[in-house]
């Protein structure tokens, strides 16, 4: 009705012409159209765009975990092979501590299968995990080694990544006690401060030669640590006053 009052209308020729009142209600809306065609498009990249960003953080989220997972794959037969030959040494000299130890190393495995496939575990899990690692070890080198953990009861519970000490304490014991005459001693300290959760392992073996943060162990952390952090996450080795390895992990 609005439009044909507005086409009532004609010139002094006698064409047909449109009021202001119909221009007025006209304009806007032709405006309202192109607006809502321009901003449907642009919605439509936006979620494209969304879409994009969502499989290139999946993609970027599998190469990360399979990157951990190739990683894992590698630390785990270097800690076997270094109990089996362990084991070896001890089959014809004491058959029976080399018993006691394949068992410990079975339940080690037992404790620890199902856990390959989770990237994270508690403070205390780990811990558990070192101790019964070290009860292999204990057997090698039975009162020639002390291990003690200190862990405050605000940190139990904390995420840390899994298989994340072991390694530590196995190079303490391959690159420090191994070598000591009297008893060697290692040390599980954990600290909380500014959202930031440290993690050191202390041992009285000899010092870190310059380039010994380049073993396996390690370069195997460091690599976790940077799939993992980013650069949130720190490895860093002192000499003095306590020879130590360092972690640092972002709570």
């Amino acid at each position: 009705m609005y439009i044909w009052q507005g086409l009532d209308n004609y010139d002094v020729n006698g064409s047909p012409t449109i009021n202001l009142g119909l221009q007025s209600a006209l304009i806007p809306g032709f405006v309202g159209i192109i607006y809502y065609y321009f901003w449907k498009a642009s919605q439509q990249i936006n979620k494209r765009m969304d879409e994009q960003e969502v499989q290139l953080l999946q993609l970027q989220q599998n190469k990360t975990k399979a990157e951990l997972a190739a990683l894992e794959a590698r630390i785990n037969p270097h800690f076997l092979y270094n109990a089996l030959n362990s084991i070896a040494s001890l089959v014809h000299e004491a058959p029976d501590t080399a018993e006691e130890m394949t068992m410990n190393l079975s339940a080690l495995f037992r404790k620890t299968t199902g856990k390959n496939a989770e990237t994270f575990c508690t403070l205390q899990e780990e811990i558990e995990m070192v101790q019964t690692y070290l009860s292999i070890e204990q057997v090698r080198f039975g009162e020639r080694l002390h291990f003690e953990a200190n862990i405050p009861d605000k940190c139990q519970n904390f995420k840390v990544p899994t298989f994340i000490i072991q390694p530590l304490v196995e190079n303490a014991i391959k690159h420090g006690i191994s070598s000591l005459v009297n008893q060697g001693i290692i040390k599980i300290n954990a600290k909380y401060y500014n959202d930031l959760l440290e993690i050191s392992v202390e041992d009285n073996g000899p010092d870190f030669e310059l380039g010994e943060n380049s073993g396996y162990g390690l370069t195997s952390i460091q690599e976790k640590l940077r799939l993992l952090y980013g650069n949130e996450g720190k490895l860093t080795i002192e000499n003095s006053p306590q020879k130590k390895v360092i972690i640092t992990l972002p709570i």
